[in-house]
């Protein structure tokens, strides 16, 4: 039998994995890497595959970028197929180990199962602790991480692959820095990581029948009808978290019981007999929807109030605005459509009268 870096290394993966990230950047701009990779594939999917087997592979160092959602990490298109090539080999390996509660590994569902399996649910337990990890992903301890997954993958060149990712260098404004806690975030093999680093959480709840556990990435949830089960679990989270040197957001996390006032979940607010749009979703959509408006307008001021030139395919700015809005309700409704109750509140709201007046006036001076 092939071992795990020998599977890694097949044509069969290395051309899913090129598949998937060409995907992802399909849209990406002239000057990324991508196209470069994709022109000489056949050559470098070669050089991957022998760097690979003869454990010679290195991660390049990443960059910071400014994104519309703030900093983020920019890896090589040639380390990324890597990394998802990792991913789909290690979701082999833990497809029957990471606990079907956890809804973000592939094949358990996603997010919107997690909320259905809530709402289900939360119609007959009384009490409810929900809460997140604070700082997560940049909180995950390299060695800690390393031992869980020594129990599983007996394969060395692979384990100093993942090892080479976990402490791999940052270059930001011409500095340089050595990663030596937390994961990056955004990668192909970050989600699938942070399951792993918190099965010891599952574990806890595993094959209980006395209550009720959800988790997507490092949100959950358990809920319960005893009491004194409820605070017995509580100080079994704190506990476990503990030793894996994590704790849980203070600011997210409710505890009590779900009476007629409710708790908000990924995005949703979950009470006994409904659930709907959670407020913070909504106030965070008109947020990013004001913030599409003033980026026009900083664009409209900047052309020196002339007018802006509308280049092939750009849309006007009310044809963004109802776009995005578009989307919004199209995710909102997603896998959840018949359990939500104020969908038609929501879509019903059109943009505040401030931004009304701003996409007026653009249309106006354009």
């Amino acid at each position: 039998m092939a071992s795990l870096i020998q599977q890694l290394a097949t044509d069969n993966l290395m051309e899913k994995a090129y598949d998937s990230v060409c995907h992802s950047r399909r849209q990406s701009s002239c000057h990324n890497d991508i196209w470069d990779l994709r022109w000489h594939w056949t050559t470098e999917k070669n050089l991957i595959q022998q760097e690979l087997l003869s454990g010679s592979y290195v991660f390049g160092t990443t960059r910071m970028r400014w994104g519309t959602a703030g900093l983020f990490e920019e890896w090589s298109a040639r380390d990324q197929i890597v990394l998802t090539g990792l991913k789909i080999l290690l979701q082999r390996i833990y497809k029957e180990d990471i606990s079907a509660s956890c809804y973000n590994m592939q094949g358990n569902g996603g997010m919107k199962a997690a909320v259905r399996a809530v709402a289900r649910e939360s119609k007959h337990y009384k009490y409810v602790y929900k809460s997140d990890i604070s700082n997560y992903y940049a909180s995950i301890n390299h060695s800690t991480l390393y031992d869980a997954l020594r129990d599983k993958i007996h394969d060395k060149q692979i384990l100093s692959l993942i090892h080479r990712f976990l402490v791999h260098s940052i270059e930001y404004n011409g500095t340089y820095k050595n990663i030596r806690a937390g994961i990056s975030r955004g990668t192909p093999l970050s989600g699938l990581l942070g399951c792993i680093y918190l099965k010891s959480l599952d574990d806890v709840f595993e094959k209980k029948t006395s209550c009720c556990y959800v988790r997507y990435m490092d949100d959950f949830i358990f809920m319960t009808n005893h009491k004194y089960v409820h605070r017995r679990y509580i100080r079994k989270i704190n506990q476990m978290l503990n030793t894996i040197q994590l704790s849980t957001a203070f600011e997210k996390t409710y505890v009590g019981t779900i009476g007629s006032s409710g708790f908000d979940f990924l995005g949703y607010h979950f009470t006994k007999a409904t659930v709907s749009v959670a407020n913070i979703t909504i106030t965070r959509f008109e947020q990013k929807r004001t913030a599409k408006v003033h980026r026009w307008w900083n664009r409209f001021y900047e052309s020196g109030l002339k007018g802006l030139t509308k280049l092939k395919g750009e849309k006007t700015l009310s044809e963004s605005i109802s776009l995005y809005e578009h989307n919004w309700r199209k995710w909102c409704n997603a896998g959840v459509m018949e359990l939500l109750c104020n969908i038609k509140d929501v879509e019903s709201q059109r943009i505040t009268e401030h931004s009304m007046q701003d996409v007026g006036g653009a249309q106006t001076h354009a």
